[in-house]
């Protein structure tokens, strides 16, 4: 029985460092935008964030200006995501 239980989470670890693996190469070697459920949920959350930053800009202008480092920070962001998951 532990010997299962070892395969399983093997299994497990070696399908999130390769999924983990195609979420970066896809990031940044396709020139197309691929889908990847990790990105979805790093850049759904910063989304969150920034509408709560976004409910204190008063005009059209700040709301640009903020919403301006929304994608660079998103992207940074999922450089330590990809870390985290292929080192846990």
């Amino acid at each position: 029985m532990e010997t299962f239980i070892q395969a399983l989470v093997f299994s497990a670890g070696l399908i999130t460092v390769i999924l983990t693996l195609f979420s970066a190469l896809s990031t940044f070697v396709l020139p197309r935008a691929a889908r990847s459920q990790l990105n979805r949920i790093v850049f759904g959350l910063l989304r969150r964030i920034f509408e709560l930053i976004l409910h204190f800009a008063k005009t059209y202008e700040r709301r640009d200006a903020i919403m301006a480092y929304y994608a660079p920070i998103g992207v940074l962001l999922l450089v330590p995501a990809w870390y985290l998951l292929i080192v846990l």
